[in-house]
């Protein structure tokens, strides 16, 4: 997967930290997701609800914690910048979340963040 994005980001001219931002997680939240969309299918929201906040959590604690501990850092503008997206985005949602109101607004919220991610990686590659 390391070099498969390497790869892209030369052929795209995008930053290779930029583009992996969008992709692994892409990849990998995909798997909660789905157990998410099943609970909500199921009628168990409450379960859904954990099943996205705990992969949050868990995406924004351990394992940043674990690449600090272990990696030396020289973050781009494009790492910066999705480092102040998922902030603003996971404020948003929190509000929601402790108002106890997750609705399809909520994810128009989460998909613009990352959408606007996107524009900025695009437009700062050209």
């Amino acid at each position: 997967m390391v070099e498969g994005i390497i790869d892209l980001s030369r052929s795209l001219t995008l930053d290779v930290m930029g583009l992996s931002i969008i992709i692994i997680p892409t990849a990998t939240v995909l798997p909660e997701s789905i157990t998410a969309v099943i609970w909500t299918w199921r009628e168990r929201d409450t379960m859904a609800v954990a099943a996205l906040i705990g992969e949050k959590v868990l995406y924004s604690t351990v394992y940043p914690a674990l690449a600090l501990l272990t990696t030396r850092w020289l973050l781009s503008i494009e790492a910066i910048i999705g480092v102040i997206v998922v902030e603003v985005v996971s404020a948003i949602m929190l509000y929601h979340v402790i108002k106890g109101r997750l609705t399809w607004d909520v994810a128009v919220i989460g998909l613009a963040g990352y959408l606007v991610y996107i524009l900025v990686l695009i437009n700062h590659g050209i």
